[in-house]
């Protein structure tokens, strides 16, 4: 919206240059065109710091400056309305007066959205309880109010936007294009402004505003690679009353849950056993068990890429292992109360954070003291300290079935390092929520926290903004998708060497050929054995998928083990899987590769020809990539191949008709190359 008043505003100066008004006129416009680039300089330091309430109020007053100016503009082009009939500039200056209501509007809209991140800003700038009440009820009502406004005003623009003709954009080359992209994004804005309608009337139950709401919480081992970004290790239960955390959260190891279908014996008395069946869809599983007959359990819930439906599983799951994990606390002896969502409230979702996420916070937090085990712990050394005491026999904590507290005695050390993580950032949070802030919203991209919400338009808002964390299925264009699932039962990603390319040749008929290869390469070091804590093989075993668009056929595959393909249904989320085991050796590097064609990926239109590429990013992991996209041999290219998600260390060159792009996979990236033929 920025980029659009800022070419409205430039055209009306440079197209009334015959009418005496026409300094004021400019003077005013390019006025409110700073105006507005001061407001965008401020909101970027809201991406920052999202707790940051002066320059929040900053970018109001620029708004508001800008809607002045704005404002005074359009009155005086409605004193010109006699030399709209003149031939030329007339239809200028009726364009002018339908665009210039536009930028108005948009400065309204601009203010409306200060005021509700102003709002946000204030309920939730004590997350931890230090300070303040919360998230009030009144609070939520202006909120509301804001939202109400907002949403009129976006509904008011776009209809404005939809009733251009071509002449009304005559002032300036650039507004035709302009106004077709938004155009072709109405339906997506459209659906998101709606979305908001269902987040905000949600808010009070999401942020617990009227009664405390609860959250399972699952902290991952991306060492130990599943698909949604690690090995579920840890959980616990968030209460989140007025927009604040309890301040007794603590996590507790997953056996605490798992253990009545984990162990089939142990040394007590009474011990509550209960079998649940491993869904079909994931028989591969059951070749990491012993017993014939493999229960499934918590810690497996996330076995799907598709975080909603590993959410789903993982809250199912945990209530029906509840009343057996409870028995066997008390068989213990222990006085350890898990959430009982039937006595206490149903989850209100789920959030997930990898190991990766807290590595990234330590950066902002500094090293952070654990006293009871003469420990400090950085950044650096955060996820092997969290391996030697949980893994490592030399550590002597425990064993992981018998509870300490509230954890098992394998976990007190991963425990208490929350603890201190939590405890520093409230020593002094005015110093970190920014910086904490961002990293929250980045890791959202990187899928290194994942969040799931039971309200459905709030889950569908989080779909719609793309931090849903879903196997997105798109009805054009292309798409791939590859999957690791370490059922080696050992942490082996935290030390083996990525690489992954994917050569595909996009021919004439609008058909593009994929031969995607990867490979690990396990590093010539002894002591990475001692990091790989084996609880079944060293060796790497991985359950690789390849999720494509449903159309597509299967050419050749290159080493993958029991090597099958599945067709594209709903347990797929409608995408063709190719799948196979995969292996990675100590001093060695193993490669594998699919390759597959799928037709009708390019679309046509009267622009030329257009092939657009999904690639998504399992959570996790980085795979250094290398994407080469050659093009038939008639392709001329139009303007510059658009891509999105893409770090700054990401290359895109084009030579000829082939585009290679280069770097780190670290979020979904979306190719878009324009070209006729």
């Amino acid at each position: 919206m920025i980029v659009l008043v800022s070419i409205i505003v430039c055209a009306v100066g440079s197209g009334l240059t015959t009418f005496v008004l026409y300094q004021q006129v400019n003077a005013m416009a390019h006025s409110g065109l700073q105006h507005i680039k001061n407001a965008e300089a401020d909101l970027k330091k809201v991406q920052s710091n999202p707790f940051d309430a002066a320059s929040i109020q900053a970018a109001h007053a620029e708004f508001g400056a800008a809607n002045s100016d704005f404002s005074a503009v359009s009155a005086r082009l409605n004193l010109v309305g006699i030399a709209s009939v003149a031939p030329v500039v007339g239809s200028k200056v009726l364009g002018a007066q339908k665009l210039i209501p536009i930028a108005v509007e948009a400065t309204q809209a601009g203010m409306l959205a200060c005021d509700a991140l102003s709002i946000l800003a204030t309920a939730l700038k004590s997350p931890f309880g230090t300070t303040g009440g919360g998230f009030t009820i009144d609070q939520y009502a202006n909120l509301a109010n804001k939202w109400s406004q907002l949403h009129m005003l976006a509904n008011t623009i776009i209809e404005q936007l939809g009733q251009l003709t071509p002449s009304d954009l005559t002032l300036d080359p650039r507004l035709g294009p302009i106004i077709g992209q938004f155009r072709a994004q109405l339906p997506k804005i459209t659906q998101l402004v709606d979305d908001f309608d269902g987040v905000v009337a949600a808010m009070p139950q999401l942020f617990g505003v009227t009664k405390p709401s609860t959250y399972l919480m699952l902290i991952l081992d991306s060492s130990e690679l599943r698909p949604t970004g690690g090995f579920i290790g840890n959980f616990g239960a968030l209460a989140v009353n007025k927009g604040q955390m309890d301040p007794g959260f603590h996590i507790s190891d997953i056996t605490l849950i798992d253990s009545s279908v984990k162990f089939g014996t142990v040394n007590y008395a009474n011990f509550q056993s209960h079998f649940i069946p491993i869904p079909k869809k994931y028989s591969w599983l059951k070749t990491i068990f012993t017993t014939e007959n493999p229960s499934w359990s918590l810690r497996d819930s996330n076995l799907d890429p598709d975080y909603p439906t590993t959410a789903k599983y993982a809250m199912s799951l945990y209530s029906e292992l509840l009343p057996y994990a409870q028995a066997n606390l008390q068989a213990q002896g222990s006085t350890f109360k898990l959430y009982d969502p039937k006595v206490s409230g149903q989850f209100a979702g789920v959030v997930t954070l990898s190991l990766g996420f807290f590595v990234q916070a330590l950066k902002i937090t500094g090293a952070i003291q654990v006293p009871q085990f003469h420990e400090t712990i950085t950044s650096d050394n955060f996820v092997s300290k969290i391996h030697y005491y949980a893994l490592s026999g030399a550590a002597g904590t425990g064993p992981d079935n018998q509870a300490c507290g509230t954890t098992s005695c394998s976990k007190v050390f991963t425990s208490a390092v929350v603890q201190a993580f939590m405890a520093k950032i409230k020593s002094n949070l005015p110093a970190y929520i920014g910086g904490l802030g961002k990293v929250f919203f980045d890791s959202l991209r990187t899928k290194d926290i994942e969040v799931f919400v039971n309200d459905p338009k709030s889950e569908q808002a989080l779909i719609d903004l793309g931090i849903g964390a879903t196997v997105q299925a798109p009805a054009t264009g292309d798409s791939v998708f590859e999957v690791e699932s370490n059922i080696g039962a050992n942490k082996d990603n935290s030390f083996l060497k990525y690489q992954m390319a994917d050569q595909i040749t996009v021919d004439e008929a609008g058909a593009a050929t994929h031969h995607l290869t990867w490979q690990y390469t396990w590093p010539n070091d002894p002591k990475t054995y001692a990091e790989s804590f084996p609880a079944g093989s060293y060796n790497y075993h991985s359950y690789s998928r390849v999720f494509t668009p449903p159309g597509a056929t299967l050419i050749s595959q290159a080493n993958l083990v029991g090597f099958s393909q599945i067709a594209a249904s709903a347990d797929t989320f409608n995408r063709k899987v190719f799948h196979g085991a995969a292996y990675a050796y100590f001093a060695k590097t193993t490669k594998y590769g699919v390759t597959w064609k799928t037709p009708g990926v390019v679309t046509h239109d009267s622009v030329g020809y257009h092939y657009q590429l999904l690639f998504q990013r399992e959570a996790g992991i980085v795979w250094p990539l290398t994407i080469t996209i050659a093009l038939p041999a008639c392709a001329k290219i139009i303007g510059t191949p658009q891509t999105s998600g893409l770090t700054p260390l990401n290359l895109v060159k084009v030579s000829g008709t082939t585009v290679t792009v280069t770097g780190p996979l670290t979020q979904d990236e979306q190719f878009q190359i324009d070209y006729t033929c």
